[in-house]
């Protein structure tokens, strides 16, 4: 689960919907992946067997961030595990939207990164090694690929995007016209 958990929670529940809230793979009390573990499809594999061994498949996975991007990569490579998409800020950019990436950037550029941040101040709900893997893993198995996919399977799809910064509406304009071009329906 996380933070936002106890935002949605309360309505879903009152409309009669059971709701469980899992732990990302190092995040919470589970245990981590090795780095490679946080491939997007080996990642959608443990999904779709949670879902399939707790007996709640076909669900509705509803992802923030990171999340948003697993369900995608479940309902493409698993669509009968899913049958709705709720996509909270998620899913839809890529890293090449970031004026600041830099595709030479690797799994210890990222520790670098993260480290350097946190001295600053900042901080998170999971260890260092396990954000950088999921970093990394992410940028190499990106959702735009996966559109057909979701599109093809008719599973219904909802994007919620951020709207704060302000200074990131240019980029994330461009992820959602290249997000609503692929999945029209959505």
């Amino acid at each position: 689960g996380s933070e936002e958990t106890a935002l949605l929670a309360p309505p879903l529940v009152a409309a009669g919907y059971t709701l469980y809230a899992l732990d990302a793979p190092g995040y919470g009390s589970s245990e981590p992946l090795a780095p490679d573990g946080y491939a997007q499809p080996a990642l959608a594999g443990l999904a779709a067997d949670l879902l399939s061994d707790l007996g709640l498949s076909p669900a509705i996975w509803i992802g923030y961030s990171w999340g948003a991007s697993v369900g995608l990569h479940t309902a493409a490579r698993f669509p009968d595990s899913i049958r709705g998409l709720a996509l909270l800020d998620g899913g839809y950019l890529v890293a090449e939207d970031d004026p600041d990436y830099n595709a030479d950037s690797d799994y210890d550029d990222e520790l670098d990164e993260l480290r350097r941040r946190a001295a600053a101040g900042e901080s998170w709900d999971a260890p260092h090694e396990v954000i950088g893997a999921a970093m990394v893993a992410s940028r190499s198995a990106p959702c735009p690929p996966l559109y057909p996919l979701v599109q093809a399977s008719g599973i219904p799809v909802l994007l919620a995007h951020a709207t704060e910064p302000r200074e990131l509406q240019a980029l994330r304009r461009v992820a959602i016209e290249r997000f609503r071009a692929a999945l029209p329906d959505a």
